[in-house]
């Protein structure tokens, strides 16, 4: 997660790709202007063997989702550290 002002960009880690291989799909539970509550799934990761579902330890609101990646994937396989998933607010 990286802070940038009032916002949070979440993302994932270079081992959370390593465990599960590759992902293949993203889902974004949450839209844009959507309210979340903590420990809510907010995007669905999906590898060969599993689905991993993104969710943050505090309530807020999702202020935008990264596109890119809904449409391709290997964007978080190859660089996950800079790739964000989606933008935050806490509550």
């Amino acid at each position: 997660m990286r802070e940038e002002g009032e916002v949070l960009k979440v993302g994932v880690t270079r081992a959370l790709v390593e465990s599960y291989k590759e992902f293949l799909y993203v889902e974004f539970l949450k839209k844009p202007g959507e309210r979340f509550a903590e420990g809510e799934p907010l995007v669905a990761l999906e590898s060969l063997k599993s689905v991993y579902e993104v969710a943050l330890p505090f309530g807020g609101e999702v202020v935008a989702v990264n596109e890119d990646v809904e449409r391709d994937p290997s964007l978080i396989n190859e660089n996950p550290e800079e790739t964000w998933l989606l933008a935050v607010k806490k509550a």
